[in-house]
């Protein structure tokens, strides 16, 4: 009791930070797309209203399960995103084995994170018609021992066929590599047959890699010819524009014309996606770097990866020397000193210190510094952990990366400019002077 009075008084005090984080129930999607040297973002607006847009679901019986090996947090989110969209087109949840299954051991020091966390503790995605939770639990799936007597890749794991189960005779899909598009013109028609029915449902297990699926290469189809004609004799209804949009079908083929029709479709899930507790830590660890940084900052994402990326992206000590003094060359006369915030997989603390110390003693950038961002979350969350705000087993590399995510996201609001050294970004110079001149004459240009 002393514990959850603790934590409602933090919360309390963090609440002004919580009301702004209201869910925003939108149709429009940010998307961005490298040009060149630049990154540039588009709006695009899906549809002004739900007319037309959104499939309306009465119930949410159905099941889409999907199983890989593990990976990233990073990847999990953009999975779960995906998919979640055509569960809400399907009318259905997505069921996926818990963090400690799917997410490796890889990217937190080699440690397994607790069995005890669920999606919900990482990423909230709520479908935008009811609010109802995008990814199911799988302990409210499978039970509260899920996590350690379920084989996750022993696909199926649901029970479709014995008197015991709750599915008996739904329609039970398994697809692996390359049947997703093939198997979806099934579970659409059964999903749109039966959309007003309690008892009827369907299974859909995925299993494999979805970076190149083809379910994701084009757009989605509705029902069949047969389906689409009972529709409006039972009240139904189905509208092209409903299908999910297909965001990733854009980026991958490089079309920049969003009015393209392949690049159309609707958005089934709230953007407001951070957990009540991630949402607070952030709002803290923001707070912590403002009072850190230097006075009249401009701020600086500093991500320098090394792990799987050092043999493809020279991140040695004086090749990152000579990137971030070219990069950051004559920005002093901008007037503003600038603070960088360096995040990195990299464990070995000399290197760490010696990044932190580039600019130290340089008379030509004494108006530069830079904050070790892990640190400065680890020492926060180590501190939430002694006051009970937290519990310990929640802290891993994966919170942090999830709490410094409001820096690495493109369109972030907390950084005005990125350096990013890893294997699919490592150039020699990125020009910063050039690029604050131009992003703050245009600002001052609008007013």
């Amino acid at each position: 009791m002393q514990n959850n009075l603790k934590f409602l008084a933090f919360l309390g005090a963090c609440f002004v930070v919580a009301t702004i984080f209201l869910t925003r129930q939108t149709d429009e999607v940010l998307i961005q797309h490298d040009d060149g040297d630049k990154t540039k973002k588009e709006l695009v607006t899906i549809s002004n209203s739900n007319d037309g847009c959104r499939r309306s679901c009465l119930y949410r019986q159905n099941k889409i399960y999907f199983v890989h090996s593990p990976a990233g947090l990073g990847d999990r989110k953009s999975i779960m995103k995906r998919l979640a969209q055509v569960a809400g087109y399907l009318c259905a949840q997505v069921v996926l084995p818990p963090p400690s299954y799917l997410l490796t051991s890889d990217h937190n020091k080699g440690q397994d994170i607790s069995t005890s966390l669920e999606w919900r503790d990482f990423y909230n995605l709520t479908f935008i018609q009811d609010n109802v939770p995008a990814i199911k639990s799988a302990k409210q799936e499978f039970g509260k021992d899920a996590s350690t007597t379920m084989d996750w890749n022993d696909v199926p794991v649901f029970d479709t066929t014995s008197n015991a189960s709750q599915y008996k005779n739904w329609l039970h899909v398994i697809s692996e590599d390359g049947q997703w598009k093939r198997d979806f013109a099934k579970v659409v028609d059964y999903s749109f047959r039966y959309a007003s029915s309690k008892n009827h449902g369907f299974i859909w297990e995925w299993k494999g890699s979805l970076h190149n699926a083809d379910i994701f290469k084009e757009p989605l189809d509705g029902p069949s010819a047969d389906v689409k004609s009972t529709l409006s004799s039972n009240g139904d209804i189905y509208k092209p524009s409903m299908r999910p949009l297909l965001e990733l079908y854009c980026s991958v083929n490089g079309i920049k014309n969003r009015t393209n029709e392949q690049c159309k479709g609707c958005v089934y899930t709230n953007d407001d996606v951070d957990p009540i507790m991630v949402k607070v830590m952030k709002k803290e660890l923001e707070d912590r770097i403002q009072s850190l940084a230097l006075d009249q900052s401009y701020f600086g994402h500093l991500h320098i990866r090394r792990g799987d990326s050092i043999n493809d992206c020279d991140t040695s000590i004086p090749s990152m020397k000579d990137f971030l003094h070219c990069s950051l060359n004559n920005t002093k006369d901008l007037g503003r000193n600038i603070t960088l915030l360096m995040t990195s997989d990299e464990d070995d603390e000399e290197y760490r210190l010696k990044i932190l110390s580039i600019f130290d003693k340089e008379r030509s950038y004494s108006h530069i510094s830079i904050l070790d961002i892990d640190a400065i979350a680890m020492n926060m969350l180590e501190d939430a952990i002694e006051r009970k705000v937290i519990a310990q087993e929640v802290v891993s590399n994966y919170y942090i990366y999830n709490l410094e995510y409001m820096l690495r996201d493109w369109h972030s609001k907390v950084v005005d400019f990125h350096l990013i050294h890893r294997r699919s970004t490592c150039k020699k110079c990125i020009r910063i002077r050039k690029r604050l001149d131009k992003q703050y004459t245009e600002i001052e240009d609008n007013y």
